[in-house]
């Protein structure tokens, strides 16, 4: 369900194109993939399991993935900011 709810929010944030709604997405999204690596490494650390689908990619996806979103949300308002400036469409 999670999986639906992201989607169908992915989906509004194009419709809608509100600054705040690309935020509060990538705030929730972020919240919850630190939430899944944070679990990851636990069970690496705790108990020891280092299978892949556990200490693989995805734990490091999970961990940094929130960052690459913000990152390009940074980047897509200065690229606005920009346009703005110059009177260019975004």
């Amino acid at each position: 369900m999670w999986n639906l709810g992201l989607g169908i929010v992915a989906v509004l944030c194009l419709k809608s194109c509100s600054k705040g709604f690309f935020a509060a997405t990538i705030i929730g999204t972020g919240v919850f993939f630190v939430g899944a690596g944070l679990g990851h490494l636990y069970e690496l650390v705790v108990h020891g399991n280092t299978a892949a689908n556990n200490a693989g990619a995805g734990m490091y996806l999970d961990i940094f993935y929130p960052f690459v979103l913000a990152a390009l949300l940074v980047l897509y308002h200065i690229r606005r900011k920009e346009a703005g400036a110059t009177g260019a469409a975004v």
